[in-house]
């Protein structure tokens, strides 16, 4: 009885900070000035720095523009360019781990973000831009080294790719072992999906 009570009491704290989280004034002016940002969980400071302001792109444009975009261009690749249907399956893939991470895993450890993040969802652990960027960054690299592509391709994929992830530290969305939580989930998906043919 008293297990059960002291249980209570902690879901009862974690429901305040949920509730307190959510009605910050600071978040509902954030979500009215920047409801793309918001939506897609990257925080804009005021007075930003000029590297928070990169980390803010490359969360807010360059992330969105691959997790959105690969599917698409697995669709062109494939019925246009007649190269296959493999990228497609990467972006159905990398959908289903985003989702499993923000639907089952983020809830089940409900681990805050800073404080100072202006994301709308409470909890960071792990980081979905982490997960699913090391995620595609993988099957790309692997992709590259299997066909033999030039080393330019490896180069723009990393400079691409791999700034999202400090970014989510810099703009304090994530702590670190948040993004170094996703990204290593991310790598252990990309070899998961690997050795079933992605």
């Amino acid at each position: 009885m008293i297990i059960t009570r002291i249980g209570e009491h902690k879901k009862r704290f974690a429901m305040d900070r949920v509730t307190k989280w959510r009605d910050e004034k600071k978040r509902k002016q954030f979500r009215h000035d920047y409801p793309w940002f918001s939506h897609m969980e990257v925080s804009v400071h005021p007075n930003a720095t000029t590297i928070e302001n990169i980390a803010s792109f490359y969360s807010g444009v360059i992330w969105p523009f691959l997790f959105f975009g690969l599917f698409p261009f697995g669709m062109y690749m494939w019925f246009i360019a007649g190269a296959g249907p493999l990228i497609s399956f990467w972006s159905i893939y990398v959908l289903i781990c985003h989702e499993i991470s923000r639907h089952i895993l983020k809830p089940h450890f409900s681990q805050f973000r800073p404080d100072r993040s202006l994301s709308q969802s409470p909890y960071g652990f792990p980081s979905n831009h982490s997960l699913t960027s090391v995620l595609i960054l993988t099957l790309i690299l692997n992709y590259i080294i299997v066909y033999e592509l030039s080393h330019a391709y490896t180069a723009l994929t990393l400079v691409t790719i791999t700034p999202i992830l400090p970014g989510r530290i810099i703009l304090q969305d994530h702590t670190t072992i948040q993004v170094l939580a996703g990204g290593s989930l991310g790598f252990i998906a990309a070899l998961i999906g690997l050795s079933i043919g992605l």
